[in-house]
């Protein structure tokens, strides 16, 4: 049986499920002449894994996306609230790098069979991800699951009052 090597070990392996993910098995079946398997094998992407979200968590970053890792000094962008616009209905709290929330928005509305729709967005603020966790701290007694909260009308108009206040509190 033929063996392929790990970009990262250089360990040869068998080709199986033990050693491989499914999709670089897969790879190979489609073009059995390839000369390499084309990565890392379990054991090392998984150790991958687990530094590149510890570098994550280390930095303080609450976001996974390229360009919130290279502003890991300071997340900033845009505090949006998205949900149904149907009273009694949760709401996502959440952050965006940059103004644009379209993304995000057709994103949550492929898990939802209700019409999602942007109910407010800030202006693009520093420090967003600081702003947010407080954000969602305040509503904590609302909190449903995740970033969904059962907010009302008023508390979504308060929102702008509270991102000023949490601003004076982490400049101090």
């Amino acid at each position: 049986m033929k063996c392929w090597v790990c970009t990262d070990c250089k360990s040869e392996f068998p080709p199986t499920l033990t050693y491989w993910y499914q999709n670089q098995l897969d790879r190979v079946n489609k073009n059995p002449n390839r000369m390499s398997i084309g990565g890392k094998c379990k054991t090392c992407a998984i150790e991958y894994g687990k530094k590149w979200r510890a570098e994550i968590k280390q930095r303080g970053l609450t976001r996974s996306q390229k360009t919130t890792i290279l502003m890991a000094k300071a997340v900033n962008g845009t505090l949006y609230v998205i949900g149904p616009d149907i009273p009694g209905t949760p709401c996502k709290i959440g952050i965006t790098s940059g103004t644009d929330t379209r993304k995000r928005l057709s994103s949550v509305q492929v898990g939802n069979w209700v019409k999602i729709k942007e109910i407010w967005k800030s202006d693009y603020i520093s420090r967003v991800d600081k702003i947010e966790t407080l954000i969602h701290e305040h509503f904590n007694h609302v909190h449903v699951r995740g970033e969904w909260f059962d907010i009302s009308k008023d508390d979504i108009e308060s929102i702008p009052e509270l991102i000023e206040k949490f601003k004076r509190e982490l400049t101090k």
